[in-house]
């Protein structure tokens, strides 16, 4: 849990059970992490059937000690996510990750982007900078996406942008795992999806169904 004295404690006024909708062109959920309380665990379902993605539903995992924490005021992204390790520092031990699961199989996820925010401050400590890796994996489909050994910079932002989108009724997992850097201190931000309809299975193969018999009886 980080307690540097340079970050005040401070507790957003927003409320509405730390949930931030922000509309734009390219997703329609953007979760900031806005009215929840500083240092505290983040809720297993935190952002889940949110008003601009009602059929998405979110698992946050781990909880608790060294699990995904709330951050108020951090100098590089306010109200951000806070993936909480030993004060040794990172060593790849934890696997934080995030699941979105649609409501059915006529609902797609897809996930847009997330900003990784490193801060330990203008010190000589040796582990300034976060090294991690990251993956994206559906249910049904397997690896969608990863990188090995991205490193985010002290006192930077960096956003990585996904674009991938799973089939429909499929869960997508993203999942960061800390391979190095000064534990507590790196969060996420800005974390950016979507929901797409799409056609069920039974619907595509009624509908080629459909137009086979309409191809026949007009060769008749």
């Amino acid at each position: 849990m980080k307690l540097q004295s340079s970050k005040l404690f401070q507790l957003a006024s927003t409320g509405a059970a730390g949930l931030a909708l922000v509309q734009s062109l390219q997703a329609a959920t953007v979760l900031t992490g806005s009215g929840l309380t500083n240092n505290t665990t983040i809720p297993t379902t935190h952002g889940s059937n949110a008003v601009g993605t009602p059929d998405i539903a979110l698992n946050w995992s781990p909880g608790g000690a060294l699990g995904w924490q709330a951050y108020n005021s951090w100098p590089t992204g306010g109200q951000v996510y806070q993936l909480d390790g030993p004060g040794s520092g990172y060593t790849g031990a934890v696997n934080y990750t995030i699941a979105f699961t649609p409501s059915s199989g006529s609902i797609a996820v897809k996930l847009t982007s997330i900003d990784l925010n490193d801060w330990v401050g203008p010190s000589t400590v040796s582990l300034q900078n976060t090294t991690l890796d990251w993956t994206v994996t559906g249910s049904v489909s397997g690896a969608l996406g990863g990188g090995t050994g991205l490193v985010v910079t002290n006192g930077t932002v960096q956003t990585l942008n996904f674009g991938i989108q799973g089939v429909g009724g499929e869960t997508l997992t993203l999942s960061f795992k800390p391979t190095g850097g000064s534990g507590s201190y790196f969060a996420v931000d800005n974390l950016s999806f979507d929901q797409v309809a799409v056609p069920e299975p039974s619907g595509i193969l009624l509908g080629g169904l459909g137009l086979g018999a309409l191809a026949l009886r007009r060769r008749k």
